[in-house]
């Protein structure tokens, strides 16, 4: 039997319409479900006849960043091409496929535009994630990235930030101080990581922060950065349908030009099992 293992119900949406045999873990665990499709790979080690037979499929998240050179993972185990899934999705002609034409000329920015600012704001949260990622702190206590913008001239509001990182890390630490860690910390990653700086869930919420803000002006401000729960609850199920719709556009020929999909080929040519469908 052969199995390939993604870590939610979600990447098994994406991955099951190119892959064959494709499973899933429902998040019912006491560990993440990245760490228990890396778990299973480890328990198949001593068998190679299962370990041939067997692909797993993770977000990199920070972690080729944290452990430059090269993490270790089981055999058969591969990293997405970025940060994760949707950043994956996000870098993709399926942006261009989900905006229609007269929906790009109401923002009078070009898809190029829309992904740079999207990417651009992300990658700058993301250093602060990682500050606390390398801090070994959660980021759980962050506000979400839109409500840190300055609608004037779309920038981050560092300085707000800062101030939510020290109160994560319960730091007594000056702000400039902190900062110039994580400036230090950016210098050290070489280009060919840089896009495991920002979290594609990041940059779908800007871009989703952008439609509204784009399409219905400041009407509807009451939904961005909203403080009370119900708006609050209603832009997030926006940003999931805005999720849903970008997996919706990703089709095969956007995942053959993945490093991705060149390892799956790579893995079926040296044991002569076919995962892939498309």
């Amino acid at each position: 039997m052969k199995v390939v293992l993604v870590e939610g119900e979600y990447d098994y949406a994406v991955f099951s319409k190119m892959i064959n045999s494709v499973l899933f873990f429902d998040g019912n665990r006491t560990e993440n479900n990245k760490s228990a499709v890396i778990k299973c790979a480890q328990l198949l080690r001593g068998d190679n006849s299962k370990v041939t037979k067997f692909i797993g499929i993770v977000d990199a998240d920070f972690d080729r960043i944290a452990d430059q050179p090269e993490p270790s993972l089981p055999p058969h185990v591969l990293y997405t091409d970025a940060h994760d899934l949707d950043l994956l999705i996000f870098c993709s002609e399926a942006l261009e496929s989900y905006l229609r034409y007269d929906f790009i000329e109401s923002w009078k920015l070009s898809v190029v535009d829309i992904r740079e600012t999207c990417l651009r704001l992300a990658k700058e949260y993301g250093l602060f994630k990682l500050f606390l990622h390398h801090s070994k702190v959660s980021s759980k206590k962050m506000s979400p990235i839109e409500q840190y913008v300055n609608p004037h001239d779309l920038s981050l509001r560092d300085v707000d930030i800062l101030e939510d990182v020290k109160a994560s890390m319960a730091s007594r630490g000056g702000l400039n101080e902190i900062y110039n860690v994580i400036l230090d910390k950016e210098s050290y990653i070489p280009d060919s990581l840089r896009m495991d700086i920002p979290n594609g869930h990041d940059a779908i919420r800007i871009f989703t922060w952008l439609a509204l803000k784009k399409r219905m002006g400041l009407r509807k401000k009451n939904l961005v950065g909203a403080d009370n729960k119900k708006d609050g609850q209603e832009f997030d199920d926006l940003v999931k349908d805005v999720e849903s719709d970008l997996k919706k556009c990703y089709d095969s020929e956007f995942f053959k030009q993945t490093h991705l999909y060149s390892e799956i080929r790579r893995i079926e040519d040296s044991t002569s099992i076919r995962f892939l469908t498309i």
